[in-house]
């Protein structure tokens, strides 16, 4: 079995058969609560995330550096 079909076994479960949901709501309210001089350093939008650039270009690269053998 290559690599990327084990990667796929492992994954599978997790992409095919679940519908994920990504909630921010606390994160947005703490942000909102924080004083106007402090949101520019500590405020954080969680809709500005693009997932799909996260997956492919930070979490999977981490993943092959750091997890996998």
């Amino acid at each position: 079995m290559s690599r990327i079909e084990k990667l796929i076994e492992l994954y599978e479960p997790f992409i095919l058969y679940n519908e994920q949901v990504f909630e921010a709501q606390h994160i947005q309210m703490l942000s909102e609560a924080l004083p106007e001089e402090e949101k520019a350093e500590f405020g954080f939008d969680a809709t500005a995330i693009d997932w799909w650039d996260y997956w492919i270009n930070i979490h999977l690269p981490a993943l092959r550096k750091w997890c996998y053998p």
